[in-house]
């Protein structure tokens, strides 16, 4: 599995392309977001389906997963 994580800086961004990335073949794309912030941004909710799964890290920080296929 292949991940891209932004820069702890970026989560102030109002850039419509904080992230990209390039596909070779149909693939689900997953974006954990951080549970504290409840005011999830149009771009994740419009077009990113929420899983209702959460992974969490070593902080512990719990992210909510969203998925879409591409």
């Amino acid at each position: 599995m292949e991940w891209i994580r932004s820069a702890v800086g970026s989560r102030s961004s109002s850039s419509e392309d904080l992230v990209s990335f390039y596909l070779t073949a149909d693939t689900d794309v997953y974006v954990a977001h951080d549970s504290r912030i409840t005011d999830k941004p149009a771009w994740l909710t419009s077009s990113y389906e929420d899983t209702g799964n959460m992974i969490t890290d070593n902080q512990p920080v719990d992210y909510n997963l969203y998925k879409k296929r591409y």
